[in-house]
């Protein structure tokens, strides 16, 4: 998945887990992290799966925000670094081909 240092938790699903019991919560809970660190799918069933399966696209799409963040970011790094070695910075689009290379290797 992502290399993001955590996961958000909306306070949109407290309505939700008001209907679980505390175990059912912590498998929730258990499952949103794993999947959030790992991408490993949980196959909760009953009203965890349920919440789950809602929060999924949530996670994705946050994970999706912060590497483009991040891309920006280092973007933003190499373009300061090449302006203060008095040269013109490239593209995003040229340095995101370089940046995915070096990222590889």
């Amino acid at each position: 998945m992502s290399k993001k240092p955590g996961v958000m938790i909306y306070h949109d699903i407290k309505p939700s887990l008001e209907l679980m019991t505390d175990e059912d919560c912590g498998v929730l809970f258990r499952a949103i992290i794993e999947y959030s660190m790992n991408g490993t799918e949980p196959g909760l069933v009953g009203i965890p799966g349920a919440v789950f399966s809602f929060l999924r696209s949530k996670i994705d799409s946050d994970a999706r925000k912060y590497e483009e963040t991040c891309i920006k970011r280092r973007y933003a790094v190499y373009c300061r670094d090449e302006r203060n070695a008095g040269r013109e910075p490239k593209s995003m689009e040229s340095w995101e081909r370089i940046d995915a290379l070096r990222r590889i290797t």
